[in-house]
């Protein structure tokens, strides 16, 4: 009796030891690939260049709002 119960739990611990080493080893091939993929096709260097767009934008916004400001301040300085 005591073998067929150990033969079972064993048989319970193997196969899901198995399935987590499957699942690690599935993990670690996608983010190969992803790194591969990614690299291919040059992804992080687009949103690497649409990040410093999007800052040179930033900064060209906040001149014309300087300047906009700027303006109002002129115009409210000659009505008065």
């Amino acid at each position: 009796m005591n073998i067929l119960l150990d033969s079972s739990i064993g048989g319970v611990f193997g196969g899901l030891l198995s399935f987590v080493f499957a699942i690690a080893i599935s993990i670690g091939i996608f983010l190969l690939l992803r790194n591969v993929i990614l690299w291919y096709y040059k992804v992080n260097i687009v949103v690497k260049a649409l990040e410093e767009q999007t800052e040179i934008q930033r900064a060209i916004l906040e001149k014309l709002e300087r300047i906009e400001l700027a303006k109002k301040q002129d115009s409210n300085q000659t009505q008065g």
